[in-house]
């Protein structure tokens, strides 16, 4: 019986019977497709799309280093994905990046927004998010 044309090995003639793709396409539930999406990256090893690490939103690569951007309730640091963002930043909700507080505030610590401090050095009080 006749593969799919984007199959290499089949189990039966449709596109989702795939069980094995072409190089430069990806087996996704019986599929052979170009790009994995969301939560998954191609295996160019076995032509298969992976699952990314469970705090990757996409990803090069099975590891939470090879995030290029972060699912809920992680955040991006620049190289990984993390839960809670470093003193100095605060974990935008919309982009899920860990950005900078602003360079207004030397003295803030921790911060819920680029212009809102909610903690202080210890030699300065917070008011009003303010140190």
């Amino acid at each position: 019986m006749p593969c799919d044309t984007s199959c290499l090995e089949c189990k039966g003639a449709n596109a989702g019977d795939c069980l094995e793709c072409d190089e430069g396409l990806y087996l996704k539930n019986g599929y052979c497709i170009s790009a994995c999406g969301t939560n998954y990256y191609g295996c160019d090893d076995t032509n298969t799309c992976e699952a990314c690490d469970a705090s990757c939103a996409e990803c090069t690569g099975e590891s939470s280093s090879e995030c290029i951007s972060c699912a809920s309730p992680y955040y991006f640091d620049g190289s990984s994905c993390i839960s809670t963002c470093p003193d100095g930043s605060y974990g935008n909700k919309d982009t899920r990046i860990c950005e900078e507080c602003e360079s207004h505030f030397t003295s803030c610590v921790t911060c819920s927004s680029s212009t809102t401090c909610t903690k202080c050095d210890g030699d300065f009080s917070l008011y009003n998010g303010q140190c």
